[in-house]
């Protein structure tokens, strides 16, 4: 009952369909394969950047930090300098000061 005249054209386009699903299934698969190879990819660099950006942060804070510390403690041992150096000037400035109203004390006593 089946010709072999019908069935042969028909067998012929049904191998045909199978070679193009297969070859379309290794196109898809290759397709879909690499969009996640990039996605994971970018998955990985996304995390490497968020790292990198934290280790930053942290070492340029402790940077500051130290930075900050020793700015203060040399602002203050510069504040001390010049409290000192204020107060010698002053001392100086009076002592010259009780000279001077000695000189002209005793000035004034000789001439009496």
């Amino acid at each position: 009952s089946m010709d072999t005249a019908v069935v042969v054209p028909l067998l012929v386009a049904k191998i045909a369909e199978s070679k193009r699903k297969k070859g379309a299934e290794k196109i898809i698969g290759n397709a879909v394969y690499g969009w996640f190879l990039r996605k994971r990819y970018k998955e990985k660099r996304a995390a490497a950047a968020l790292a990198q950006h934290r280790m930053r942060t942290l070492k340029a804070r402790r940077e500051y930090q130290k930075w900050s510390t020793e700015r203060q403690e040399r602002l203050k041992r510069e504040a001390a300098e010049r409290t000192k150096k204020e107060a010698e000037e002053k001392a100086m400035r009076e002592a010259e000061a009780e000279a001077r109203r000695k000189a002209e004390a005793e000035a004034s006593a000789n001439k009496k």
